[in-house]
């Protein structure tokens, strides 16, 4: 069973939760600025995404001082050997490959591409989940409660994205994540973990070529944030329901 964490105790003040989003949501302007000053939307993927890098180390270490400076205690950057843990990262990342199997006929993989992604991308899952997840859905928390919290913090991390692909389905697919890596987050899942998993899930899709997406393709990342939502909400049912029994 889940065990929810209570954020507001874990943040120092309601000060320290508006710096939270405030410093982080500087962060994120930053680098938009970043990317408008270099302008590589003409040349080579990977040359812009090793641009890019010095940017997500800036951010991935930022996000953990202010983190350090928001929070009581980081035990929350742990990685945790609990059941739910294990649970949540094994079965998330089986299904993410099933499901990326399922929905495109074909793929192939270049040996170079993929390690220069192992090696390019290492801080993207990383800065972002500490921005979105560690400050912004955090110190929204802090501030407005689950609901506010989670609807704008999500809200921002698909425009974070909209650069990428502005289709509504994109929109959507990462909406859908942010509220499931959320709901982790909340109840118990660290941030380290969740990290990984996002970097592992980044992985998944540039590392690898997916060829003639079907129908399945177009939406199965939504399915399987879905899939997440509903047992995080059931398993919150069942400890309320347990902590009223106590």
């Amino acid at each position: 069973m889940i065990n929810p964490i209570n954020l507001q105790e874990m943040i120092k003040s309601r000060k320290h939760a508006i710096f939270a989003v405030t410093s982080a949501v500087l962060i994120m302007l930053i680098y938009k600025v970043y990317k408008q000053v270099l302008d590589l939307s003409d040349e080579d993927f990977f040359l812009t995404q090793l641009a890019y890098t010095p940017y997500r180390i800036f951010s991935t270490i930022s996000g953990l001082y202010i983190c350090s400076r928001v929070y009581k205690e980081m035990n929350f950057l742990k990685l945790k050997k609990s059941s739910p843990t294990i649970i949540f990262f094994s079965s998330y990342l089986i299904l993410d490959f099933l499901f990326f199997y399922l929905g495109y006929k074909s793929f192939s993989v270049d040996r170079f591409l993929f390690f220069m992604e192992v090696i390019i991308n290492v801080f993207v899952g990383f800065s972002e989940e500490y921005m979105f997840r560690g400050l912004i859905f955090a110190g929204m928390y802090y501030i407005w409660g689950f609901r506010v919290s989670i609807l704008f913090s999500s809200l921002l991390f698909a425009l974070w994205h909209i650069d990428i692909d502005t289709s509504l389905i994109y929109m959507i697919n990462l909406f859908s994540f942010s509220v499931c890596f959320s709901l982790a987050y909340l109840y118990g899942i660290s941030l380290t973990t969740l990290a990984t998993i996002h970097y592992l899930h980044d992985l998944l899709i540039f590392g690898i070529d997916w060829k003639q997406p079907n129908l399945f393709g177009n939406v199965h990342f939504l399915i399987l944030n879905i899939i997440f939502i509903i047992v995080f909400i059931l398993q919150k049912k069942r400890f309320d329901s347990s902590s009223k029994n106590l």
